[in-house]
């Protein structure tokens, strides 16, 4: 059977004895949209491009970047909200979210198509997941740490349509920086298969720049995705290309990171010569850096010793 490619189009068919507002649902959804003011007819469609809804907070943010609305965009979701075009969720007192169905979503897209507007919805709605993600880091307490996942969890259909977008338009540097800051999430969140499809789609966007911070936090996360999955070869790979990234940097706290997670992999794969010269190199690093991972260091050593019956 050929793909049905659109939801309106099916829903414009139906049996010829029932009457036509229940026949042809794009003319319902033509009635409600030409209900709208022209600056609700604008939300309306920059709306469109969130997948699996969104924060006011996201809709102020993606809707009216340019402040060009004309409308304040908690009025017109209050007003979309009354004419069904668009659903609020969240129970209790959960941030309330605002979302639409598919169907009408991607008659939003339609619209959002026809005005122009497409491309600077998509990157706004990029930059905004990239500025989500990047909140997340790794001197987190725990109570944020978990706050940030959560986001992640209701932001997840869009990081993922952000991650589409960036790779269809090529823009190698917003994607990797994405793909490094959702590493985190893919990691905690067990999404490694997940993970690994984005960062080697982002990683393969053309005319990438071959040796910058990004592309080495990319390569880190991938390895360390493809070491969860017990994938030693593939994460060794990604982790010397890293490594060889990061010397040219010149970045010694990122090369030791690197030499510490090449000492973990070798010494899962039994091979303790290799694991050793890679952890004492970055024994050595992060002496002269003077950082407190120096004893987490001389732990690992001293477990490869062990092992080495040193």
């Amino acid at each position: 059977m050929a793909r049905i490619a659109s939801r309106l189009e099916l829903l414009t068919g139906g049996a010829r004895d029932l009457p036509e507002r229940q026949r042809t649902l794009r003319r319902a959804i033509d009635w409600s949209h030409d209900l709208l003011t022209a600056e609700e007819q604008k939300l309306f469609r920059r709306l469109s491009v969130f997948v699996g809804g969104c924060t006011l907070e996201a809709a102020e943010a993606v809707c009216n970047a340019q402040e060009d609305l004309g409308i304040d965009v908690l009025d017109g979701v209050t007003s979309l909200v009354d004419k069904s075009l668009l659903s609020q969720m969240g129970p209790g007192d959960a941030e309330p979210r605002f979302s639409m169905l598919e169907t009408i979503r991607e008659y939003g897209r339609e619209r959002l198509e026809q005005s122009g507007e497409m491309e600077s919805a998509r990157r706004g709605h990029a930059a905004y997941g990239l500025v989500l993600a990047e909140e997340g880091t790794a001197d987190m307490a725990a109570a944020e740490r978990e706050v940030w996942l959560g986001r992640c969890d209701a932001e997840h259909d869009n990081f993922r349509a952000g991650i589409e977008y960036l790779v269809e338009a090529g823009n190698s540097e917003w994607g990797l920086r994405l793909g490094s800051a959702l590493f985190g999430f893919w990691e905690a969140r067990e999404h490694l298969t997940e993970g690994r499809r984005a960062l080697a789609a982002l990683l393969d966007i053309p005319g990438s720049n071959p040796v910058s911070a990004y592309r080495a936090r990319a390569l880190y996360a991938a390895g360390v995705l493809a070491d969860g999955q017990l994938d030693f070869n593939s994460g060794t790979g990604l982790m010397n290309l890293c490594l060889e990234i990061q010397l040219q940097l010149g970045d010694k706290q990122g090369i030791a990171t690197v030499e510490s997670a090449l000492a973990v992999g070798w010494n899962k794969a039994g091979r303790y010569d290799l694991a050793r010269s890679h952890i004492e190199r970055a024994l050595g690093l992060w002496k002269e850096l003077g950082s407190g991972k120096f004893v987490l260091g001389l732990s690992n050593l001293a477990n490869i010793a062990k092992k080495q019956g040193d």
